[in-house]
Order: C-alpha cells, then sequence, then structure tokens
C-alpha cells in the first residue's frame, strides 16, 4: 500500500471513530409554557403540522420539554474519552416571517438543580433553503440572520456537546418572527449519539503519515 493510500486509511479509521454506530431517539414529553399566543399551545408544538404549536408575544416567554430516548433504550456510560452530542431539530412555520429571530436553549440533567444555560454548541445549521446564517454569542444567544422571502418550513439543527443526559430542555424566544410576526415552532425533535474522541496517539500517527507523504511528494517534485 503507498503512503498516500495508508494516510487515508487512517484518517478514515480516526474520522469513522469519532461516533458510534448507536443513535438513540429522543422523545419530547409534557411541553410546558410560560405564555402562549392566542390560537397555539405547547401541546401543538411537537406534532409537526404547519400553524401549529407554540407561539408567543411575550420577551423572554419560555417553553420547557421532559426528555426521554425511544422505548426500550439505556444511553450507555460514558469512558473517559466520550461524550453525548445532541442533535436538536427546531421547526418553524410554512412562512419565513414567522422564524425566530433570537433565542436561548438552557437544560437540566438528573445532577443539575436548575437549568442551566447551553453554549456548548459542536454546530449550528439553518435549512439550505432558507438562505440565512444562525450564530452564537458569549451570552449563549442563538441568532438568526434573515430568512429568503421565498424559503418555507424552515428548520434549525442544534449540536450541542454534554458529558450528562438531558432530562429536561427549555427554549427561551429573545425576539419575535422577522417584520414584526409572532414566532411559530412548529415541530420539536432530535437525536442522541455517543462520540468517542480519539487518543492522542492516532493523532500523532497521522501527523506521521501526512510527513511522509509531503516528503515524498517534494521528492517527487526535485526529480
Amino acid at each position: 500500500m503507498c503512503v498516500c493510500c495508508l494516510c487515508c486509511f487512517y484518517i478514515s479509521q480516526i474520522a469513522s471513530a469519532q461516533t458510534s454506530a448507536q443513535t438513540y431517539t429522543l422523545e419530547f414529553h409534557s411541553p410546558a409554557a410560560s405564555s402562549t399566543t392566542e390560537g397555539y399551545s405547547a401541546e401543538a408544538t411537537v406534532d409537526g403540522f404547519f400553524d401549529t404549536g407554540w407561539s408567543s408575544t411575550v420577551p423572554g416567554a419560555s417553553i420547557t420539554w421532559d426528555i426521554d430516548i425511544g422505548p426500550n433504550q439505556i444511553l450507555p456510560t460514558l469512558d473517559p474519552n466520550q461524550y453525548y452530542v445532541y442533535k436538536i431539530y427546531l421547526g418553524w412555520t410554512n412562512n419565513w416571517r414567522n422564524d425566530l429571530q433570537s433565542y436561548q436553549l438552557s437544560t437540566r440533567t438528573a445532577s443539575d438543580t436548575s437549568f442551566s444555560l447551553a453554549t456548548n454548541f459542536e454546530s449550528l445549521i439553518s435549512s439550505a433553503t432558507a438562505g440565512n446564517t444562525l450564530s452564537l454569542d458569549d451570552n449563549g444567544v442563538i441568532d438568526s440572520t434573515q430568512p429568503s422571502i421565498f424559503s418555507s418550513n424552515n428548520r434549525h439543527t442544534l449540536h450541542l456537546a454534554i458529558d450528562d443526559p438531558i432530562e429536561s430542555l427549555k427554549l427561551t424566544a429573545l425576539a419575535q418572527g422577522w417584520e414584526s410576526q409572532p414566532f411559530i415552532l412548529t415541530e420539536c425533535n432530535g437525536i442522541v449519539q455517543v462520540m468517542t474522541v480519539p487518543e492522542p496517539s492516532a493523532y500523532a500517527l497521522l501527523l506521521g503519515l501526512v510527513t511522509c507523504v509531503a516528503i515524498a511528494y517534494k521528492k517527487r517534485i526535485n526529480q
């Protein structure tokens, strides 16, 4: 096997070691909202139907869910080099004006006595068709740029890294939808996976292989 092929092989092995093969489905139960807009309810939030769900015009309004994983599933105990990644999907109504501009997520685990602001996000992704971007500031505020006026049924995908299973999740709305329209959250679901951090020796091996490839390439150029 050539050095390049060997390098590619080890890169693929390290990448595959990042996550376990098992994916656990998250179940959101008993939604409780601090405030709702007339015509919308917390109970309708996770049903997936457009123009129904949770909506509020009260600044700082929040909604809380209890979280379980799918039936007959138990999250494995983490090894020292592992952590959980919760992939939370938030779905917005079919009108781009009702996407939430700004919000925060908070979590509560079995070891928590109260909610803690979620800040350790690996990525924040908006729908490809929405044409907008999500960003996180130092205060744990997730901000959205304005979606395309031609987009609809937008979704935010949030990858949250955490060391303990989440028992409750809270979303706090900070800014309304676009053009002074109230936001409408139509769906909230997700999955959780166990991620593994490769051992330092794996990175050292990869660095050595990359160095060998660079030297071989340089020699070929000089010939």
